[in-house]
């Protein structure tokens, strides 16, 4: 029996060369393969602690990811995956280690790529320039509006005031003027019960029968000059 096989699969892996300023590197794999069958990969990585990594716009964890190299035209091909390496830990500096396994989970290739991320300090003043500045602006805008509401509610308090104010006068129902035409019986009883004259020198003058039947001192003082007027035309 002849049986016609092959199969052969390299592991190449490529990113920064130069150490990385920020927290985000890139990584390329790359899988040949000359097989005369269908390939079913799962690649799995090996990470420093707080480092992550994104494939293909898919958070890869430690499954890990698959990759179909099925034939087409040729025995030869080629898959690749790119791939985005986020450092969220204290670690500079670290490797990380890339698995090839087939579909009977035997690893058949393996490669690691070493990476450094710096920050200078020229960047880090930056950002603590930056910082520093959100905060203060931050609390340029809290006194800003503390100022426009202490402002408002003083004026609205000034409002109430002066609605207080408005409101504050003569009584709201007027004197009985109606009553301004009494018998003379009615007359010489309220002149018996009020001081003749204007002895308080209140503005109109009482007259010298007295306050009109029913009128009170303070009616008087706001509607006397009416009740004249009245009587006078009568």
């Amino acid at each position: 029996i002849l049986v016609d096989y092959t199969r052969d699969i390299d592991l190449e892996l490529n990113g920064n060369d130069t150490p990385i300023r920020g927290d985000i590197g890139y990584l390329w794999v790359n899988i040949s393969t000359e097989s005369t069958l269908d390939e079913y990969y799962m690649v799995t990585f090996s990470l420093p602690s707080g480092w992550g990594l994104i494939c293909d716009s898919t958070v890869v964890d430690s499954n890990g990811i698959s990759v179909e190299s099925e034939l087409v035209a040729s025995i030869a091909r080629q898959d690749s995956l790119l791939c985005e390496l986020i450092n969220d830990g204290d670690s500079g500096q670290g490797a990380v280690g890339v698995n090839i396994s087939d579909s009977t989970g035997v690893v058949v290739a393996n490669n690691e790529l070493n990476y450094e991320f710096v920050v200078s300090e020229q960047e880090s003043a930056s950002l603590n320039i930056l910082l520093i500045g959100g905060v203060i602006s931050i609390s340029g805008i809290l006194v800003i509006v503390s100022a426009v509401l202490l402002m408002r509610r003083k004026h609205e308090d000034n409002y109430d005031d002066d609605s207080n104010q408005s409101m504050s006068g003569p009584p709201i129902s007027g004197p009985p003027i109606s009553t301004v035409n009494q018998s003379p019986t009615s007359t010489v009883s309220q002149n018996d019960s009020n001081p003749q004259g204007n002895p308080m020198g209140i503005s109109p003058p009482i007259p010298d029968t007295g306050l009109p039947p029913g009128w009170t001192l303070e009616q008087w003082q706001y509607y006397g000059q009416q009740y004249l007027a009245m009587n006078t035309r009568q």
